[in-house]
């Protein structure tokens, strides 16, 4: 993709087809064999006629489509679920780098060499239960190259080396990834730098004869995208079947109309960028993405989100389903979106939670109503079901002490079930009692920056709510030093929302303890937390057993140039 940071590329869709002819009193059923012209627009991918039992033609005729990179190898199957049930209709891996010496490599992880693949062992069948029911994922597709890496150029010289014959490194690795992720589909070529029709059109023919089918994912340099397609295409006719467009970076003023002029009868996708950015306010939330999807309408024969880490961090575990209601909503594609429930209250592995307590959590997207498990195991059944309820609030009384709480919020909608994370927190010690150690007026507070004279970093540990302290940053740090070489076993800690604009509310943050000031321990990561109410006092406990005498905040706001806060507590638990 044509950015110059490493980023994903676009998913692809196998096209199957079949022409439904009726004639008076006759209906012959013909199997189109694999032209590239008009095969997207009736199979689904699993062989079947596309239709949804009724006979009519369904939401395959068009595919929505999300490109992802890291996220999509570390997530594990928690990511594929949640992609399955997103209503996205084809998953694009971003992406494959080919090696000088013809290695295959995921991003920065090896996959194949010599013949064999050599990835992460439980890929593979994380891979292919994308398709396995329920699903909305009709087809799988892995990208080749990135901007900025010259890879199509490494694939000229191996190809000038030794061809692309059986013996060829370049097909033994090819045809090893095949065999042990037998669910891709195609591969998405975004050569953004060779442009050489010859090597790239014998290449696309040999992944056609290894079972592959072929898409393009450009964003300019159309005579070369042309020529492949056609020379690809008349060698082994049909393997070329989508064509996905960017529509950002250094494709923002691409338009289908132009791009579907040179590819005949096939109809390309186009490509939109996601929230994205440091505090996620550059690229187009789901609305936008829907409003400009609407506006493609008949134009388009799918379209595809770019890109699935920036979702992740800008949406959450809502964002895919947001972004796949988006492009189905104006496309007229019939998947459901669905998505878990998020954001536990207590945080998940709190420790030192009152008996009485209030669970709360966000909603996943498309729920009808919730049901709550709790237990003191992670063996959840019939018995352990505390409620079925629409609200996402639930008050629980006279827990035991010094228990650990096991508990899950799975989501029901129309069509099933999403099970939720298993989330957990430990009720107080007998005997312990909480202390501030803000309250100790000698410490010392120090910031990036600050609002002199009335919002400085003082005002962020004076007990005081109506203060804050301001920083004219998106994001930004501030620190606690106790004085007299003091330090304290902090496991707990409070942020309190300031008066005004939540847009400068602490959205990401991660605390670190240190005894010189200059090296930091990692402590507790936050991501995506929301502050619903002005002065609301959110409370956050992890586990750390080593006294400390700074304690810092780095931060993100939620967007614009400004972040600020109202106060910080650092808490300390000891024997009354």
């Amino acid at each position: 993709m044509n950015k110059s940071k490493p980023y994903s590329l676009l998913a692809s869709f196998k096209v199957l087809f079949n022409c439904l002819l009726l004639l008076s009193l006759v209906s012959i059923l013909t199997a189109c064999g694999g032209s590239s012209s008009s095969s997207e627009n009736n199979l689904g991918t699993d062989g079947t006629d596309g239709t949804d039992g009724t006979g009519d033609v369904n939401d395959v005729a068009q595919y929505s489509a999300i490109y992802g990179g890291g996220p999509f190898y570390f997530g594990g199957q928690t990511t594929m679920n949640e992609l399955k049930q997103s209503g996205f209709t084809t998953i694009n891996f971003w992406t494959i780098h080919v090696e000088s010496n013809g290695d295959l490599i995921y991003n920065d992880q090896l996959i194949v060499r010599n013949g064999t693949y050599v990835g992460r062992a439980t890929w593979p069948a994380e891979i292919a239960s994308l398709k396995e029911s329920p699903t909305s994922i009709e087809r799988v597709q892995f990208g080749v190259a990135s901007y900025g890496v010259p890879d199509f150029e490494r694939i000229q010289a191996l190809i000038a080396s030794e061809g692309t014959g059986p013996s060829s490194i370049l097909n033994k690795n090819f045809q090893a990834l095949k065999e042990a992720i037998p669910t891709i589909d195609a591969i998405d070529f975004d050569d953004e730098s060779n442009y050489h029709v010859e090597s790239a059109t014998k290449f696309g023919v040999m992944l056609a004869d290894l079972d592959y089918k072929v898409t393009f994912a450009p964003y300019t340099s159309k005579n070369f995208w042309a020529d492949i397609f056609s020379q690809i295409n008349e060698q082994r006719p049909g393997t070329v079947d989508r064509v996905h467009v960017q529509g950002y970076a250094g494709g923002s003023g691409n338009q289908p109309a132009s791009w579907n002029a040179i590819f005949g009868d096939l109809k390309v996708s186009m490509g939109l960028w996601s929230d994205h950015g440091s505090s996620c306010n550059e690229g187009r939330s789901p609305n936008q993405m829907e409003s400009d999807f609407r506006g493609w309408q008949g134009n388009v024969s799918g379209g595809f989100i770019w890109l699935y880490d920036d979702v992740q961090k800008c949406q959450g575990s809502q964002g895919a389903a947001q972004y796949a209601s988006a492009i189905n909503q104006a496309l007229g594609i019939t998947k459901t979106s669905v998505s878990r429930a998020d954001k536990p209250s207590p945080d998940n592995n709190s420790i030192f939670i009152e008996n009485n307590v209030t669970l709360s959590w966000e909603a996943g997207f498309g729920a009808e109503s919730h049901d709550i498990h709790l237990a003191t195991s992670a063996n959840f059944d019939a018995n352990t079901l505390l409620a079925n309820q629409n609200n996402t609030e639930l008050n629980l009384m006279d827990l035991a002490d010094e228990t650990t709480y096991f508990w899950r919020v799975d989501e029901l909608h129309t069509s099933g079930i999403v099970e939720g994370e298993v989330w957990t927190f430990t009720t107080q010690t007998p005997g312990l009692s909480a202390f501030d150690r803000t309250d100790e007026t000698d410490g010392i507070a120090n910031v990036r920056g600050e609002n002199l004279p009335n919002e400085g970093a003082a005002s962020a540990f004076d007990n005081d709510a109506q203060t804050k302290w301001l920083d004219f940053v998106g994001n930004s740090w501030i620190q606690y030093e106790f004085a007299n070489e003091r330090q304290y076993i902090i496991t707990e800690y409070t942020i309190t929302s300031a008066n005004d604009s939540p847009e400068r509310d602490p959205r990401d943050w991660i605390l670190t303890g240190s005894n010189d000031g200059l090296n930091w321990q990692a402590l507790d990561v936050k991501k995506l937390q929301d502050f619903t109410e002005r002065f609301e006092k959110r409370r956050f406990s992890f586990i750390n057993d080593t006294a400390y005498r700074f304690y810092r905040l780095d931060m993100n706001n939620h967007s614009g140039n400004i972040i600020q806060l109202a106060e910080i507590e650092l808490i300390e638990y000891q024997q009354e």
